[in-house]
């Protein structure tokens, strides 16, 4: 029982610092697009801006619609 807890723990923490890794690093990539936008008067890096956030939101909402271990414990069928 104790290494049980002891695994939770450390693999929450783990999580968590991957987390955090995770927005530093979406947050220094904004930053040089939006500061290469602002230097070049170019559209390219606000597009490359849409077209990630775009994606990974997409992504993210097809993985739960047609992930079926998301409905095994609900209690409607397939959308």
């Amino acid at each position: 029982m104790v290494w049980k807890n002891f695994g939770f723990i450390g693999s929450f923490l783990y999580l968590l610092i991957q987390v955090c890794f995770l927005i530093l690093f979406a947050d220094e990539i904004a930053d040089e697009l939006v500061s290469r936008m602002e230097d070049s008067d170019s559209r390219g890096p606000l597009c490359l801006l849409f077209i990630i956030g775009f994606d990974s939101t997409h992504g993210t909402g097809m993985y739960i619609i047609q992930n079926p271990a998301y409905y095994k414990h609900q209690h409607y069928h397939y959308i």
